[in-house]
């Protein structure tokens, strides 16, 4: 899909890639909206021309002039595209390794798919629909072992290492079960 002005990326959710041509890689990932994501990346880039030092958000990503680069969509689907969206990153990864790109990964990559309650969704569509935690917040939780639903605040997190804390919160949660 090739789009002439920037305001003509679709606002639908989609796949899409941050190529550098030049250098030979690329960044892919999964968005819920395809034109946010590339003015975000567009506000990135241009920042980090004019001052070096500023926030880079996908820290594995070189740090080249904004010219270098090109976002491109390469799939926008109409609906959520829930699980397909990683077959369709990964699609997407392999075609540019074929032509000879290096792929560039990211903590910012494609949103994680969860099952929560018998059901598959993005962490995103888990944490709109069942936390009142910021999403960031719960993907830290997870990357540091947290379980899901400990994580998305929905059950108690396991008590940590300090053992009289440990036991008082014990006590808490007794005597709230208690009904005291």
């Amino acid at each position: 899909m090739m789009f002439r002005e920037p305001d003509d990326i679709p606002l639908t959710p989609g796949v899409f890639a941050l190529l550098n041509r030049k250098r030979r890689f690329a960044y892919v990932s999964y968005t819920s909206n395809l034109q946010k994501r590339s003015h975000s990346m567009s506000h990135m880039l241009l920042s980090h021309d004019a001052d070096p030092a500023v926030y880079w958000p996908i820290r594995d990503l070189p740090k080249h002039d904004s010219g270098e680069y090109t976002f491109r969509v390469i799939r926008a689907d109409r609906k959520h595209a829930g699980g397909e969206s990683l077959v369709a990153v990964a699609t997407a990864q392999r075609r540019l390794l074929a032509k000879g790109f290096r792929i560039i990964s990211g903590h910012r990559a494609t949103s994680p798919t969860i099952r929560l309650y018998g059901r598959n969704m993005t962490l995103v569509d888990a944490v709109d629909a069942y936390s009142d935690v910021k999403y960031i917040t719960v993907y830290r939780r997870l990357e540091r072992g947290w379980e899901l639903k400990q994580a998305l605040g929905i059950e108690n997190p396991a008590p940590r290492w300090h053992h009289q804390k440990q036991r008082q919160r014990r006590e808490r949660e007794a005597a709230r079960a208690e009904g005291r």
